[in-house]
């Protein structure tokens, strides 16, 4: 896989990711709650998971997937933690929050694996990072500790996942590695639900939105993203992710009727132009198919 490719992957899944709010506020009055969502969200790609194990029939090693499982339950707490803050603190403030997590990566990486960030990755990171601030608006959200604590334990473990995924995940067949990661975060859920409970879809209509949540910001752009991330890189790709945001505000603005702001448009401008310099300048240093990772 290209460079080039893996960072459309990624580019893609993000924007399949902004999607979100969407199925948040189609389920915020239904019965649905936050872990039913999320147990539907992770059950359905497991089980395209292990019918596509069940053909492939890959190599098993219990201690690998067990280290893949672990980025399931990352994914579990990613999830729960991003719906939760968005209904405690708001959309706008929790993506806001969530969105730490490119910093974190950096930092990361650039502290702890002492490796040497290019100018034009710590630049597009700053300038997305700056972007986002700009193109959300929280305007005067009465924030609890608790909803902002959700959003950044969303934010830890994304970053995790990106990080774990890119530099410590011991090689496994894709088919496993998303069975394994999409199992954890099942059993995650489960595990949580047994103790907070949970409440599925109740109508057909839930139901729809439901499967929709698990199969266009669940099963596609996770499997995506696990294919990808190894090739872009824990730092790249969560820049790439920048996008989600954005995407997440066109479709409030032109699908949901939010209001619009020139601050709007330039912070949405501003990310787009840094992930569009990110791509095309790691691209052009690494065109060919790598089996080494980009830091």
């Amino acid at each position: 896989m290209t460079y080039l490719t893996a960072a459309l992957w990624v580019v893609f899944a993000a924007a399949l990711f902004g999607l979100q709010p969407i199925y948040g506020l189609m389920l915020k009055d239904s019965a649905i709650d936050v872990n039913g969502m999320m147990l539907i969200r992770f059950a359905v790609p497991t089980l395209a998971a292990l019918v596509w194990v069940g053909l492939t029939r890959p190599s098993l090693q219990p201690w690998a997937c067990a280290q893949h499982a672990l980025m399931g339950v990352a994914f579990a707490l990613t999830g729960i933690g991003y719906y939760q803050a968005g209904y405690q603190i708001g959309f706008s403030l929790a993506v806001l929050l969530f969105y730490s997590f490119p910093l974190i990566v950096t930092v990361y990486t650039a502290l702890c694996l002492r490796a040497t960030l290019r100018p034009v990755q710590i630049g597009s990171v700053v300038v997305a990072t700056a972007g986002l601030v700009l193109a959300i608006d929280v305007g005067d959200v009465q924030a609890s500790a608790i909803g902002i604590a959700w959003a950044l334990l969303a934010a830890a473990c994304y970053a995790f996942i990106l990080t774990f995924k890119s530099h410590y995940a011991p090689p496994l067949a894709e088919s496993a590695s998303l069975l394994m990661l999409t199992g954890g975060a099942t059993a995650t859920v489960l595990a949580i639900g047994m103790s907070s409970g949970w409440t599925l879809p109740s109508t057909l209509y839930e139901w729809q939105w439901s499967l929709a949540l698990a199969l266009f910001a669940g099963l596609v752009p996770i499997a995506l993203i696990m294919l990808a991330s190894p090739v872009t890189g824990a730092t790249d790709s969560a820049t790439y992710c920048l996008i989600e945001p954005v995407v997440a505000i066109a479709v409030a603005v032109g699908f949901m009727g939010e209001p619009f702001s020139v601050r709007t448009l330039l912070g949405g401008t501003l990310t787009l132009i840094a992930v569009t310099v990110l791509v095309r300048t790691r691209h052009r240093a690494r065109p060919v198919d790598q089996s080494a990772l980009v830091q």
